[in-house]
């Protein structure tokens, strides 16, 4: 048994799985945003167990926000990270205990998952379309989307937000497609695609005749035009956050998929309708619920 002694603080992090990985995702970044946002309320940490190490992750928060130095320091400093080597797997979630006062969980827990945070409460943005209301983890909180999740004893509606203030703006717009293609939910063949039309972001492999950029991407908005959204291999995408940022910076989005998504629907919807309520600030009604949930 390991065991992880984060202090007296609220954790934020995004659950690992034993034979998978991540990589650079959304729910890096919203330990980012969130953590940028909480810290200066309630005392905050970062946990990561992933495949890159603290550098790497510096050049993730540098590539995509207009930080300062010191607030790029004040991320790093606060950051545990526990690397997780691909394709060996050998950090265990249930053969760990991390102890913290509070811990945010921004991609919630699957199917069969138990808990290996010792708190007094559990918070998580659930991106799951099935379960994760059913988890028999007495002091876990559910901060959800009403609209996409069913409602239960222990959930609360939120709409998960993006610090779209903060993200680098473009200072030029090249004229091309760009899809992500990386490892995990987003790997597809590109060869459906004309190679003259497309960049592609990627971890993964890479396919001669196709023009790559690599993870990260030092501000990502000046290289393309259109955005093309292709499909995630679960079929559900919990809150995707690339449209919205495309949508703060002008950029068209064109859909390439053959089903429903009520994720993605949900959050065109708000893009349409309330972009307003996407953005995360300072007096976000999360701020003063996890101030609440950490003295409790």
């Amino acid at each position: 048994m390991k065991f992880i002694k984060m202090g007296n603080v609220l954790t934020i992090t995004y659950i690992w799985l034993e034979h998978y990985d991540h990589g650079v995702c959304g729910h890096t970044y919203e330990v980012i945003e969130y953590f940028y946002i909480l810290r200066k309320h309630i005392p905050t940490k970062i946990l990561l167990v992933v495949s890159f190490d603290l550098d790497y992750f510096r050049r993730i928060i540098e590539s995509k926000y207009d930080f300062s130095k010191e607030e790029v320091d004040e991320i790093i400093e606060n950051t545990t990270l526990i690397y997780k080597p691909i394709p060996v797997i050998s950090f265990k979630p249930l053969e760990t205990q991390i102890f913290s006062n509070l811990v945010l969980v921004t991609n919630g827990f699957y199917e069969g998952q138990q808990s290996p945070f010792v708190c007094k409460k559990i918070v998580c943005f659930p991106c799951y379309n099935k379960y994760v209301n059913l988890l028999n983890i007495p002091n876990l909180i559910i901060l959800q989307d009403d609209r996409i999740y069913p409602k239960s004893a222990n959930s609360i509606h939120y709409v998960k937000k993006i610090l779209l203030d903060k993200i680098k703006k473009p200072t030029m717009s090249k004229n091309r497609t760009l899809i992500y293609a990386t490892t995990g939910p987003r790997a597809i063949d590109i060869r459906k695609y004309p190679s003259e039309e497309i960049i592609c972001v990627t971890d993964d492999k890479k396919i001669e005749g196709y023009k790559y950029l690599d993870i990260p991407v030092d501000n990502v908005f000046n290289e393309f035009n259109k955005y093309l959204y292709t499909p995630v291999s679960s079929k559900f995408d919990c809150s995707p956050r690339f449209i919205v940022e495309c949508k703060y910076f002008n950029k068209e989005v064109e859909y390439d998929i053959d089903y429903n998504d009520i994720g993605l629907e949900t959050r065109k919807y708000d893009i349409e309708n309330n972009f307003e309520s996407l953005f995360l600030r300072e007096d976000d009604f999360i701020v003063k619920f996890m101030e609440k949930m950490f003295e409790a």
